[in-house]
């Protein structure tokens, strides 16, 4: 008897969202307590502000949900502009459905479904050597650094304090982070409703970390990874040093209590943030006698992790409204970082044309063709990695089927500049 077609769809009931969990927890955590993880899943996802049925893909084989995948509907920042994403997660398939291209079918759909949505961008976090062949490219690397123990251990104590965070922190969190992170490419749109999702969901055991002035105004907070895993701060903000300091040295003292300490922690923080900049400028090398042996004269050190086609990810959606949703930010660009900027260039990504034109500080899409204009061919590829600064002008310039002239290149620079992403760990999905 033949087997019954695939059909993909967008789930319709709860009873479907049910099941397509059940399936993932199969699928991902065999040997796991089925019932805690899919309770744990299940009401992660459909307690998400906003969230609806038809948010979840499901492969259907007859009525039995056989693959699927999430599909988390957020606004994506590109100060100033915001972009509509379509960020997928827990794409999973039945096991006995395995090697049938149902996943294929799942993404290449959901890249149909956004196109149609008319979001701009598609972004996911991704598993290796798989989601290339469907137009994604790597658009971010986190950045880790490194603080000896015993260094913070040795300092003073910081006059602020440190305690767990409770939901009534809330709002202080929200404006922590909008403060630190949403001048970033690659942060979302974040209400407080939001926020009390993401703490509702910490582990109760790995509550996030408030730090305080004397005065009780909240200067920062820490995220550990887990409560196993306390010498790693996935997130991290500080408004001063102290702030900083307060937290090194709490999570110097929750290491104390292991049998074998870590000798250092882990703060994951953008090389540009003020965060950073603190402890650069506060960390002094400490008078030791005799100094240990070059190469290790550091208290602090730092490291990229990349994660060459298996990381963050994200293609465009649909061209002609990114292009078009990005005018306000390439104007904002054109006006404050490029000296020399041609009334008119042609953008061609891919197979598609845009004519911009600028004219008294605003960058706008002109209608025709104008023959004098210069053109910058990129494919989508190049152009999304340009776009997100996760590789400069220059290396594009280099890159085969590129085309851009040299005369344009400190142009692009002041449109496309580097290292302006950073996805935040609260902000993963």
């Amino acid at each position: 008897m033949a087997s019954s077609p695939i059909i993909i769809r967008t789930l319709q009931t709860d009873a479907e969202v049910d099941s397509f969990f059940r399936m993932c927890v199969r699928a991902f955590w065999p040997d796991a307590d089925q019932e805690s993880r899919f309770a744990w899943w299940h009401n992660f996802v459909v307690s998400t502000p906003g969230f609806e049925p038809r948010h979840v893909w499901g492969a259907f084989s007859g009525q039995a949900i056989v693959g699927g995948c999430v599909v988390h509907e957020r606004t994506l920042l590109m100060p100033p502009a915001e972009l509509e994403t379509s960020c997928i997660a827990l794409v999973a398939t039945h096991a006995g459905y395995r090697r049938k291209g149902i996943s294929r079918a799942i993404i290449e759909e959901v890249i149909r479904s956004a196109r149609k949505r008319g979001h701009d961008l598609l972004l996911l976090g991704g598993i290796p050597n798989f989601y290339d062949q469907f137009g994604f490219v790597d658009i971010f690397d986190s950045v880790q650094h490194t603080v000896d123990c015993a260094y913070i251990l040795s300092q003073p104590p910081s006059p602020c304090r440190v305690r767990p965070a409770t939901l009534d922190d809330a709002p202080a969190l929200l404006q922590l982070y909008k403060a630190h992170f949403q001048r970033y490419s690659g942060s979302f749109t974040r209400t407080l409703d939001e926020q009390v999702y993401r703490m509702r969901f910490r582990a109760p055991d790995n509550p996030p970390l408030l730090v305080m002035t004397p005065e009780g105004v909240p200067r920062g907070y820490l995220l550990c990874s887990s409560a196993t895993a306390q010498e790693r701060a996935e997130e991290v903000v500080a408004d001063s040093w102290p702030a900083a300091l307060a937290l090194l040295q709490y999570q110097a003292h929750l290491l104390d209590k292991l049998p074998e300490p870590p000798a250092e922690v882990i703060w994951t923080l953008p090389p540009d943030s003020a965060t950073l900049y603190h402890l650069f400028d506060a960390i002094k090398f400490p008078n030791t006698s005799p100094l240990p042996p070059y190469p290790n004269w550091y208290v602090m050190r730092s490291q990229m992790l990349h994660l060459p086609v298996a990381g963050w990810m994200a293609r465009p959606a649909d061209l002609d409204d990114l292009v078009r949703h990005l005018l306000p930010r390439w104007s904002l660009r054109i006006r404050n970082y490029v000296a020399r900027w041609p009334e008119r260039v042609a953008l061609i990504i891919g197979d598609q044309r845009f004519l911009l034109q600028a004219r008294d500080g605003a960058v706008t899409l002109a209608e025709g063709v104008a023959a004098c204009a210069p053109e910058i061919r990129l494919s989508q590829a190049v152009f999304t990695q340009l776009l997100f600064g996760f590789r400069p002008v220059s290396w594009a310039a280099g890159q085969p089927g590129q085309e851009i002239a040299a005369e344009m290149i400190p142009a692009l620079e002041g449109l496309f500049p580097t290292g302006h992403t950073w996805i935040a760990a609260s902000d993963g999905f």
